[in-house]
């Protein structure tokens, strides 16, 4: 067995150069990794430079900016409702989906209408709807937030008609209603 010395076991636990050694070791990383960032940030605005639509690398809009939408759901209407009032003289159903998705299949009639909650309603859309009596809006997500936002948008512009299809184009179908194109599977 070893004797080792109270001297011994200090010079281990209180090695300067192994303290040095790692604090230079740490500088070293620390170093690579600043250099890695730098050289991925110099690549990353080069690639975005030579694109022919550049990414805006400043928020696009100003800060005080507020979505047009007011960010408030409008009033929702069962599938069963909605096929109530399918078909009556002014009554319209809006899809407010891309239009990719309105060609592969919507409800039958419905005008598209793509919604985005940044930029509000193009005036002569507004006009046109104003002319129904009940405006119905639908997309095909489970929690139908982009047909509740353009709904509750209609809805504060005047058109105390409008409402959003709650479960959206598939719980539309599901309920029996009918859809051009190609049958829904499940929700987006």
């Amino acid at each position: 067995m070893q004797d080792v010395s109270e001297a011994t076991i200090l010079e281990e636990v209180f090695d300067p150069e192994g303290a040095q050694g790692f604090m230079r070791e740490a500088y070293k990383i620390a170093f690579q990794a600043i250099v890695v960032i730098a050289i991925s940030a110099g690549i990353a605005f080069f690639v975005n430079g030579a694109r022919e639509v550049p990414l805006p690398i400043i928020m696009p809009f100003q800060p005080e900016y507020h979505c047009a939408s007011g960010m408030e759901a409008g009033p929702g209407l069962t599938p069963e409702a909605a096929l109530a009032s399918f078909g009556k003289a002014g009554t319209v159903f809006v899809d407010a989906r891309p239009g990719e998705d309105y060609g592969k299949g919507h409800i039958q009639g419905a005008i598209n209408l793509p919604y985005s909650f940044l930029e509000p309603l193009p005036e002569d859309a507004m006009n046109r709807l104003k002319t129904y009596r009940i405006v119905v809006v639908y997309c095909n997500t489970r929690e139908g937030q982009t047909s509740k936002l353009m709904a509750g948008e209609i809805y504060r512009s005047g058109i105390k008609g409008a409402f959003y299809l709650e479960g959206g184009l598939l719980a539309w179908t599901r309920a029996g209603g009918s859809v051009t194109g190609q049958p829904l599977k499940d929700y987006e």
